[in-house]
């Protein structure tokens, strides 16, 4: 059974080390020897999540007088080598792959405060969106902020540690629900101390000596992601080098992710778009032990808040507006990325040198009771920050979705009946380009990138 049981699998992740999937120089396929491989944990049914690609072949019908047809031709290179490669006996063609789409689904823990890019979930995320790291976990509040908690005061000594468009997290005592929000403005120092605007306000002055949590933020970008492309490995049909099956997609990018509820916790689904996807399976792939990353299941339905932010439609910068609880019975989050390949190169399969990313685009569905705030969004030119948060609540725990320049999707808001004659809408949102609620002075290129971001993924920093 060793060798046979399809639920004896693993899938693995390796960023590469120099981009454009790590071609070797004599070879051109690609070179994975001396990586290390992050395991992802996956759950059962995503088994399949390097299959769906046939090897490429040509098909040819001659004149003939007998019944039948003509064998197929493959495609691909042959193994110059005096060695197997991936599969490949000497002078045989190498079985080469090329799938639109591979993904991964489990239910979403988070890396407990670290740097997710330690973990496989992190790693694919970075390969496609652009990675704010604060310098620090925490800052404590200097003095009381204003008292509709448009501000926080923080130690001239602090600067450097808060981002324009960065987010933060506070949570106030015997509190078990966080607050979200972005920093729009730092204010030049006056007595040693710093006020920086926050979006949206906080529900109540932020006092002094309070615990400020900084967070990571995975944003989308164009131009320069936070890592260079990925190598996937996957293998199943047995425990350690007694598997029999295996593939191996190099030059992956990111080319989508998910975030929806699954019995009460949340799920993520990560997509990505290989350039190539190779067979190992005369290699002896190794199945590998699949941990999950070590922090809490994010908490979709219990301890955490969800809120909307009033109109910024025509508002100057910066931004500091009230917010107001976003009721929900569900939400979910669908992320995708316009990945196609470039700068062609016909020496190997891989087909070029690079995986690019043309755009980021980013939908959200709230399921919640007939609300006019959101129904009316398109009739009233609105545009709102939505700030969908996920417990639970603890140093390096939870986490939101921050959805910065975000506007209704389409026009249908028709109430409809739910569970048990409950009334009830889904509302579909889009996230705009091009926020406009920070003070740009100052700020550099990356700065501004951050800065106006319409959406981003945000994980508290232990």
């Amino acid at each position: 059974m060793a060798g046979k049981s399809s639920a004896i699998y693993s899938l693995s992740i390796s960023t590469s080390t120099s981009g454009g999937g790590d071609p070797s120089p004599t070879t051109h396929l690609p070179d994975v020897s001396g990586q290390t491989f992050t395991p992802i944990a996956t759950t059962a049914a995503v088994i399949d999540s390097m299959a769906g690609a046939a090897e490429l072949t040509h098909e040819e019908e001659h004149s003939r007088a007998t019944p039948g047809q003509n064998k197929l031709s493959a495609i691909g290179v042959i193994n110059p080598t005096a060695s197997a490669l991936y599969g490949a006996a000497p002078g045989e063609m190498v079985r080469v792959m090329y799938p639109d789409s591979v993904e991964a689904s489990a239910r979403f823990r988070t890396s407990a405060g670290a740097d997710p890019t330690t973990h496989g979930y992190g790693k694919w995320l970075a390969s496609g969106m652009a990675l704010h790291s604060p310098s620090a976990a925490t800052i404590t509040t200097a003095d009381a902020g204003q008292g509709d908690g448009a501000t926080i005061v923080i130690d001239e000594a602090d600067t450097a540690k808060v981002a324009i468009g960065a987010p933060i997290r506070i949570r106030r005592a015997n509190n078990l629900l966080d607050e979200y929000a972005i920093v729009t403005q730092k204010e030049a120092p006056a007595g040693g101390m710093i006020v920086c605007k926050v979006h949206p306000a906080f529900e109540a002055a932020v006092p002094g000596s309070q615990v400020v949590d900084l967070c990571y933020a995975f944003y989308p970008t164009i131009s320069s992601p936070a890592s260079v492309d990925f190598h996937l490995r996957f293998a199943m049909g047995g425990v350690g080098t007694a598997a029999t099956v295996g593939r191996l997609a190099s030059m992956c990018r990111l080319s989508g992710f998910s975030l929806a509820q699954d019995n009460f916790g949340t799920s993520l689904t990560l997509r990505a778009r290989p350039g190539c996807m190779l067979a190992t399976d005369d290699d002896s792939p190794e199945v590998v032990e699949t941990p999950e990353a070590p922090g809490a299941l994010l908490q979709h339905r219990f301890g955490a808040r969800c809120d909307i932010a009033a109109s910024h439609t025509s508002q100057a910068a910066p931004l500091s507006l009230a917010r107001e609880e976003l009721k929900n019975f569900d939400w979910s989050v669908d992320v995708a990325l316009d990945v196609a390949p470039g700068s062609p190169n016909t020496k190997g399969v891989l087909r070029g040198d690079t995986m690019d990313i043309h755009n980021a685009t980013c939908t959200v569905t709230v399921t919640s009771e007939a609300s006019a705030t959101l129904q009316r969004m398109i009739a009233k030119d609105e545009l709102r920050t939505l700030i969908l948060g996920m417990g639970p609540a603890g140093s390096g725990q939870g986490g939101a979705f921050i959805i910065a320049n975000c506007g209704r999707n389409d026009g249908s808001a028709s109430p409809s009946a739910g569970d048990d004659s409950r009334i009830e809408q889904s509302t579909s949102l889009r996230a705009v380009s091009d926020f406009a609620g920070c003070d740009l002075t100052g700020l550099d290129a990356a700065g501004k990138r951050l800065a106006t971001a319409p959406f981003m993924l945000v994980l508290p920093k232990v």
